[in-house]
């Protein structure tokens, strides 16, 4: 039975792997401050399953619920553009914008005070009050997630996706980002889906 307060989603697509056409087929229920890793071999589709979530890739049948709203009903031909869910995506390579600082990067899309003073929060907690004028490049690759994360998390998404957040990183690095970046989602109470080909993760 499928509660209101979950987020549901069920859905195939179908993709194209190393050894040939295959379909990706998922029904998940996930709860609200769940935390989940998607873990499996490179081309299993783990990917495209944030990104059918975000609304960045289109499935043949499928079905997506946040609470009590739709995000995709297909046979009601429901499809929210990913500007309307509340999605807070990680990608791998950060996508951060390179002709932005990192308090711009973070603040980027924000239109009210009140966001302002959350995003100041997240800079605070995650240690980059001295980086907020630095330019990307200047960055080092957990500083980096530490901002694409925090950019992640201003606009309070209801879901939050990590693809592959620590694969750039060297161990130590990725130990200290990892559980520094796991206190802050578990501080926040955000529902989060991390997908990795790394199982040490």
């Amino acid at each position: 039975r499928h509660l209101m307060s979950d987020i549901v989603f069920r859905f195939n697509k179908k993709l194209l792997g190393s050894k040939g056409a295959f379909k990706l087929e998922i029904d998940k229920q996930l709860s609200f401050g769940e935390f989940i890793a998607l873990f499996g071999k490179s081309g299993a589709g783990k990917t495209s399953i944030l990104r059918v979530l975000s609304g960045l890739d289109k499935v043949e049948n499928g079905y997506i619920r946040v609470g009590d709203t739709i995000w995709l009903d297909s046979q009601k031909n429901i499809d929210l553009p990913p500007q309307r869910r509340r999605i807070g995506f990680v990608f791998q390579n950060y996508a951060l914008f390179p002709h932005l600082n990192v308090y711009e990067n973070i603040c980027f899309g924000l239109k009210n005070k009140q966001d302002r003073i959350f995003a100041d929060e997240l800079v605070a907690l995650m240690d980059l009050q001295s980086l907020k004028k630095a330019h990307i490049y200047q960055l080092s690759g957990g500083q980096s997630q530490r901002v694409a994360l925090a950019r992640a998390l201003t606009s309070r998404p209801t879901l939050l996706l990590l693809d592959e957040p620590f694969s750039s990183l060297d161990y130590q690095t990725r130990l200290l980002v990892s559980n520094d970046i796991y206190k802050i989602i578990k501080q926040e109470n955000k529902s989060t889906i991390m997908v990795t080909h790394d199982i040490s993760e």
